[in-house]
Parts: structure tokens; C-alpha cells; sequence
């Protein structure tokens, strides 16, 4: 009973650390399993015999799991045929558990009648060979009553127990080569071995393509001994890395060890005691009653522990490994913690999917909150690659532009969340490079009405990338309301500037100068074709462009956002304000180097002295917040934009001197990525002559988002 016991004890040796101040008044507890939405991670393990707990047996249990939505395992030693069980199911996900008997014939009837009844998996007991000692069962000389029977493996079940029945006996030959190419053949379910314990037989399940594995070790009742499941899965689970599925059952008897199980990287927990303890107590209503004491219990911990909802909490989980791989090495997609990130990322994707595909009509703050919330977290998640956060981003601002209301505007949150988006939003429109085409040349594109919009970059100008959400939008529908974000409101700017380390103002030049660069890129191939009129149009839109960003100062705009009412909120007093004009300088001076090498197309020799400046303030803006314990990242844009645009070996050197160690001290392989991109610009300019960086990015699949 060793092991059954640590299987308990194992959950107590946990500790759960909780976030406070979090919003938790409505969770999203949801999951996927065999590619079915369920209310929340669990289900019930297939345990034999049902009837001796309640005359209704497996029925009971069937329709209480699906009272509350929930998967259901079946044993092939069940009570109860397997075609009754799943008739009691309203669309909650069923499996069947087998060990495979010598006779193939009676595993094969069980596969093909589970199929046609529905059933979505087969979970195969690989830890039977042959049954181990049950001592318990010896000392009470257990005899199955005389009215039950095995109705699956079509035997009365006296020959199991007395061990006359050769035929239903266990396939002790089993072996990886022979056994699942022979299921495979035979049954078009889902196949998951139950009973795995070592990382080296998950390696070989992803190896033989099977869909699924459960840590377990039978509650103990096979080989006493082996470890607890809970700390077998941390073996196990980094080797899964989102190739193939993983739940745990086993020592499982509250809610806050789901919680533990899901942290620990399980997709899904099992248990198989609770039901038959609730069967025993009050039958169908016993079950329930286990169940809902679960639920409850897992809602309660998620709230405690700060996670309203599964979609973020493995998202900010795939964050920190990620942060935690950068921290332990600079080598990407080696070691621990980059598996234990990919894998949370995996489950973080599937879950933001579910999310998106059962928003209600009518959206209530606290939802709309949590749902801006996950889609932004997944932002940071993927912001290595450009084409999975661009789809996050305008499945955001698809949702703001349905959802938003001036109710919700007013809540602070939201304002953040909103200054959030539009700061991730214009920084990923400024190195999307868009390919050229006549679709999108000033005489046919149509979106240049957006150019007196605050921020016109995020009209939309390319639709062609898969949203998330079930249709793609059509242009219109991305626009975002007004009340968002193009009414005056000192909220937000302070929001920007405070919150986010960047004053408003620079944001909507850097919109403006994003949405003209394009348009300036596409017009170059057709400039005979263009109308005198829309070019004197362009001409004049970007002349009061540069009047603005030339006329652009620090000390100026922060008037427009540090007033008499907000004093207090102001950064001056804890040497934020220091860092935050290192931060603006360096960007407004990238801009203007964007903005004339990109729209007016100026060598880079006359703009070298904007290279200087960018680096000098970055690098001064990192020793003030080091002198000032300022806790915030930079931005990795400006230092980007003197990278590719310097001329002097010691220039580039120096400004990418600053992003290595901002990548070191802030653990962000995005900086990595940047150096990367940077260098390989560099050297693509030095020995072909490439002048334009966004038309080599383009060419060269070189894809970044430099928040």
C-alpha cells in the first residue's frame, strides 16, 4: 500500500504560491478533451465493478458525469455493457479502458462495439501484464456476487476470479512493435496508454504516434513502490512538450490538487475513488455531489491563487518558462524549462480557441476583461512570431471593436488593457511588411480615408491572415469605436506614459508614419498611374507629418499629461521620469529616422547623428533605471531601428551591445531575436547593396515584433 498512500501524500508536498489583486469574479475553468469542450479538467477513471457500490452501477455514474458535462472512462470490467453507459451520455466525451487478453478476438468485439457506440478513445492498461498481489482482495476472500457479470469482455466473471478462463487472461507478451500497430489497425479511436511511469516510455509513445498518456500506477494495487503519480508527471511532462497528450490520476481527493496537477503541466486529471464513494453514499446523487464538491473546491483555489481564467494561467505560466529558459541559458529550445514553456503554450492556444469560440452575445465587463486579458497575454506569448501575434492582435481589436462599450471605458482596467493593445498593435503594423501589389497602391486602396484617424495603422489594410474567431471580418469591422481611443482623454495618456513607459504623442506619430511608409512603398512601382490629386493628397498628409514630428519635444508633451490633478501620479519623484525621457528621446529619434529613410527615402549617411542619439539615450535611460531601481523592460523598436540603419562597425557594436544585455537582464529572447534579424540585415547590405531593410525582411521571411 505504499504507493497508494504516497499518491496522497504527494499533493500535500506541493505548495500553491497566489498572486493577489487580481480580478477573479468570473472564471473560465473550460478545457478540450479528445477534441470536446468540457466545464473543467477532470474526469472519471475506468474502475471495475460498479454494482457492488449501487444496484444501478455504472448507469448512476454515467448520467452523473453527464449532469455536469464531465469525460467518463469505463473498464472493460465493468457491470454494465458498455452500449447502456454511453446511452446515458448528453454529449460529455466517453471512453473505454481494456487490457489486452490473449484471446484477441474478445479485446477486438469490446474495440468495435465501443466505436460504434460512440466512444472517442481507448485507454490501454500497459501496466497489467499480470495482475498484481491484491492483498486486501485475499484477506476478505472476495467472490463476486452471482448476478453480476463482465457484459464487455462477454464472460460471467467467475473464470477471472478463479483463474480458470485462460482466454480472458492477460496478454503478458505484449510489446510496442506488435501491440499498437495491431490497435491501430483495428479501432479508429483515440488510442492512450494508462499506466505510463518513466520519461523513456513517453519518448516511445510520441515515437509510435499514439494520442494520449496517463500517469498512473493502478492506485498502487499493481507494483507497490513505484513513485507518486504527481511526481512521476514532473518527469514525464517535459518530455510531452505539446506532442502528445497527458493527464494523471491517482491520490487525487480535492480540488486543489487538480490545480497542482495543471501546474505541474497535466492536461487533464482522473479520479476513480471519489465516484465509487459517491455511488456508495446516495448513488447518481452521490456522484454529483463529489463532483460539485470538486468543482467548487478548484474554483476556489483558482480564485485564491489568483487565475480567473485557464486560458491565462497557461499562458503567464508558458511566460515565465519562457523568461526562466532565457534566464538558465542562452541556447532557445533546449532544456527544461523551454519544454515545460512549449508545452504550456500548447495548452494555451487550444484554450484561447475554446474561449473565442463560446464568447456570449452579450459581453459583461468582468468577461470582456478576461478575454482582452488572455488574447494580450498570448501576444507576448508568441511575439517571436510576427504571424501568430498579428492574428492575436486582430482577434483583439475584432473583439474591442464588438464588445467595447463607454461603460466599459470607464473602468481603469479596461483603459489599460486598451493602451496595451494600441501600444502592442502599432508596434507589430511597423514591421509588418506588406508585399507590393496593385490591390494596395494609393489609386485602389481605399483605407487612406483612416489618415485623419489618431491611430491610422490600425485600419486594417490586409485581411488574408486565419483569424482565430470562426469568420473572417470584413474590413470595416476592424475599425475600432471611437470612444476607445479617439476621444481626448488624460486617463489614457497618463496610462501610456506611466504605465507603459511611452507618452501617447509618439504612438500616433508612429501610427501615421507606419500607415504613410506603406503607403509610400506601394506607390513607388506605379507612381506614373497615380491621380495628381491623391498624390498632392499624400504629399500634404505627409508634410504635416513632419512638421509635428519635428516640432515634437519632451518637456512640451508632458504638459499634455502630467496636469495640477495628477501630480501625484507623477514619475519625477522616484527617478521614473529620468528614465521615461531616455525613453522617449531615443524613440522619437528613431522615428525620425523611420520616417526619413522610409517616406522621404534620405541616405543614411546625413541621419548617422539619430543613430548616435538613439544608442546614447537607450544606453543612459538602462543606468537610470538601475540607479533608481526603476522595474520596467525597454522597448526594443528604437534600438532596432539604429541597428539597421548605422554605417560604423562601432555604432552597430555598441547598439547591439545594449539589447545583449538587456536580453541578459531582463531574460527576453525577443532582444535575441532582434540581434539576430539586425546582423543579418547588416550583413545581406554589406554584401549585396540592399538598401531597403523592409523589402530584404520581406524576401528573407524575417519576421518581428519589437514591443
Amino acid at each position: 500500500m505504499e504507493s497508494l498512500l504516497d499518491n496522497e501524500q504527494a499533493y500535500r508536498r506541493y505548495k500553491i504560491r497566489p498572486r493577489i489583486l487580481v480580478d477573479v469574479e468570473k472564471l473560465d475553468m473550460s478545457t478540450e478533451i479528445f477534441g470536446v469542450k468540457v466545464p473543467f479538467p477532470l474526469g472519471f477513471s475506468p474502475s471495475a465493478m460498479h454494482k457492488l457500490a449501487h444496484p444501478e452501477g455504472e448507469v448512476a455514474t454515467s448520467r452523473a458525469a453527464a449532469s455536469q458535462g464531465i469525460c467518463m472512462g469505463l473498464s472493460s470490467y465493468s457491470t454494465t455493457s458498455l452500449e447502456d453507459v454511453a446511452a446515458q451520455g448528453e454529449g460529455n466525451p466517453y471512453f473505454v479502458q481494456i487490457c489486452v487478453l490473449k484471446d484477441r478476438r474478445t479485446t477486438l468485439q469490446l474495440l468495435k462495439r465501443a466505436e460504434k457506440a460512440g466512444y472517442k478513445a481507448v485507454f490501454v492498461s500497459v501496466d497489467v501484464p499480470v495482475l498484481g498481489r491484491r492483498l486486501n482482495e485475499m484477506r476478505n476472500n472476495f467472490i463476486l456476487p452471482e448476478e453480476m457479470e463482465f457484459p464487455n469482455i462477454l464472460s460471467s466473471g467467475k473464470a477471472e476470479f478463479s483463474g480458470e478462463n485462460e482466454a480472458t487472461a492477460y496478454d503478458a507478451s505484449l510489446k510496442w512493435d506488435t501491440a499498437i500497430p495491431w490497435l491501430k489497425a483495428n479501432t479508429n479511436m483515440q488510442i492512450w496508454l494508462k499506466g505510463v511511469n518513466t520519461a523513456e516510455d513517453v519518448a516511445l509513445a510520441i515515437q509510435h504516434g499514439l494520442d494520449g498518456i496517463v500517469i498512473s500506477n493502478h492506485g498502487g494495487r499493481q507494483l507497490d513502490g513505484v513513485p507518486a503519480t504527481l511526481d512521476t508527471l514532473r518527469e514525464c511532462a517535459p518530455i510531452a512538450k505539446g506532442r502528445i497528450s497527458i493527464a494523471v490520476d491517482g491520490g487525487i481527493r480535492q480540488g486543489s490538487d487538480i490545480f497542482k496537477a495543471l501546474a505541474l503541466e497535466a492536461e487533464h486529471c482522473f479520479v476513480g475513488r471519489i465516484p465509487i464513494w459517491g455511488l456508495a453514499y446516495k448513488g447518481q446523487e452521490g456522484v454529483e455531489l463529489g463532483i460539485k464538491i470538486l468543482l467548487q473546491e478548484f474554483a476556489i483555489t483558482m480564485r485564491l491563487a489568483g487565475h480567473a481564467s485557464y486560458a491565462v494561467l497557461h499562458a503567464v505560466l508558458a511566460v515565465m518558462s519562457f523568461h526562466m529558459d532565457r534566464l538558465n541559458t542562452t541556447e532557445p529550445r533546449v532544456g527544461y524549462w523551454w519544454a515545460l514553456g512549449e508545452d504550456y503554450m500548447s495548452q494555451a492556444v487550444t484554450q484561447v480557441k475554446l474561449l473565442l469560440a463560446d464568447i456570449p452575445i452579450a459581453v459583461d465587463i468582468t468577461c470582456y476583461k478576461s478575454t482582452v486579458m488572455a488574447l494580450l497575454t498570448m501576444v507576448a506569448l508568441t511575439s517571436g512570431k510576427l504571424e501568430e501575434t498579428r492574428i492575436y492582435l486582430l482577434d483583439t481589436q475584432k473583439f474591442i471593436k464588438q464588445h467595447a462599450s463607454p461603460e466599459k471605458q470607464k473602468s481603469r482596467k479596461i483603459q489599460l488593457l486598451h493602451a496595451l493593445f494600441v501600444y502592442l498593435r502599432v508596434l507589430e503594423e511597423s514591421t509588418y511588411i506588406y508585399p507590393i501589389s496593385f490591390e494596395r497602391s494609393l489609386s485602389n486602396n481605399r483605407s487612406h480615408i483612416y489618415s485623419v484617424t489618431k491611430f491610422p495603422s490600425l485600419a486594417i489594410k490586409d485581411l488574408s491572415d486565419p483569424l482565430h474567431t470562426p469568420q473572417r471580418p470584413s474590413f470595416e469591422e476592424l475599425i475600432v469605436p471611437d470612444f476607445c481611443f479617439e476621444a481626448p482623454n488624460n486617463a489614457m495618456r497618463r496610462m501610456f506614459a506611466h504605465m507603459l513607459c511611452l507618452p501617447e504623442s509618439l504612438l500616433v506619430l508612429m501610427s501615421h508614419i507606419t500607415f504613410v511608409a506603406c503607403e509610400a512603398r506601394q506607390s513607388r512601382d506605379d507612381s506614373q498611374t497615380i491621380d495628381a490629386s491623391i498624390k498632392q493628397d499624400f504629399d500634404d498628409r505627409v508634410k504635416v507629418i513632419e512638421d509635428l514630428l519635428c516640432a515634437w519635444t519632451f518637456q512640451n508633451d508632458r504638459l499634455n499629461w502630467v496636469t495640477a490633478d495628477s501630480i501625484e501620479d507623477s514619475p519625477r519623484s522616484d527617478g521614473r521620469d529620468d528614465v521615461l525621457e531616455h525613453i522617449a528621446t531615443a524613440f522619437h529619434s528613431a522615428l525620425l529616422l523611420y520616417f526619413y529613410r522610409e517616406v522621404k527615402q534620405i541616405n543614411r549617411l546625413v541621419l548617422q547623428p539619430l543613430v548616435k542619439k538613439i544608442t546614447t539615450h537607450l544606453i543612459d535611460c538602462e543606468n537610470s533605471k538601475q540607479q533608481n531601481n526603476v522595474p520596467s523592460n525597454s522597448v526594443i523598436w528604437p534600438g532596432f531601428m539604429a541597428a539597421i540603419e548605422a554605417l560604423e562597425e562601432e555604432d552597430f557594436a555598441q547598439v547591439i551591445g545594449w539589447m545583449r544585455s538587456c536580453a541578459d537582464r531582463y531574460s527576453l529572447r525577443a532582444f535575441d531575436r532582434a540581434i539576430t534579424a539586425a546582423t543579418e540585415l547588416r550583413t545581406l547590405r554589406v554584401h549585396t547593396g540592399t538598401d531597403s531593410w523592409p523589402d530584404t525582411m520581406l524576401q528573407k521571411g524575417i519576421f518581428l515584433v519589437l514591443s
